[in-house]
């Protein structure tokens, strides 16, 4: 379906809903996107931190591995 060209041009975009609905993915794509964290082994303690979750509640730690070998 196109865009609508009688809507609203102020109304934000559905990525820009999905950031504001969902915070956590703002301080997560930061830790993710940056050189320093990328491939240090303690980036699944830094989320948890930076979510302020402990550490073993993050289901991170499964994901961060195959990440890092994409990326390098």
């Amino acid at each position: 379906m196109g865009e609508d060209p009688f809507g609203d041009p102020r109304r934000p975009s559905e990525v820009r809903i999905e950031l504001a609905t969902y915070p956590e993915a703002v301080v997560l794509t930061g830790l993710f996107a940056s050189p320093h964290w990328r491939t240090h082994p303690q980036l699944p303690t830094e989320a948890a931190q930076r979510l302020n979750i402990a550490s073993h509640q993050l289901p991170l730690r499964e994901m961060v591995a195959p990440m890092i070998a994409k990326v390098s």
